[in-house]
């Protein structure tokens, strides 16, 4: 099942995160603990939430929801177009799916272990 996206909180633009912290730049490195929000460009490494809305590399755990990106790691994904290598849901519009775990895109490839669930392809 899809799960609800919980808070959604995309002030920024674009950034490097890696590490667990708390980070809301525009532009920039941070190292730490915590929740990572950015708008466009992002790259995530580490445990957090990361919530961007267009393009971004999740690797690590926690939650990703970016519209279009690429997931490697373990968590729920939902975007709009993409790539996931991992383990969880992940529910696309086109993309391709590497992993383990349920994926429902319109279009694309599932590779790995999980129910596939597609309209197309």
């Amino acid at each position: 099942m899809l799960r609800q996206l919980g808070n959604y909180d995309a002030n920024q633009a674009q950034g490097y995160h890696h590490g667990h912290g708390g980070y809301y730049p525009g532009h920039g490195t941070h190292q730490g603990h915590g929740g990572y929000y950015p708008s466009q460009v992002g790259y995530h490494h580490g445990h957090g939430g990361y919530y961007p809305t267009q393009v971004g590399y999740h690797h690590g755990h926690g939650g990703y929801y970016p519209g279009h990106g690429y997931h490697h790691g373990h968590t729920g994904y939902y975007p709009g177009h993409g790539v996931h290598h991992g383990h969880t849901g992940y529910y696309p519009g086109h993309g391709v799916h590497h992993g383990h775990t349920g994926y429902y895109p319109g279009h694309g490839i599932h590779h790995g272990h999980g129910t596939v669930h597609t309209n197309q392809g």
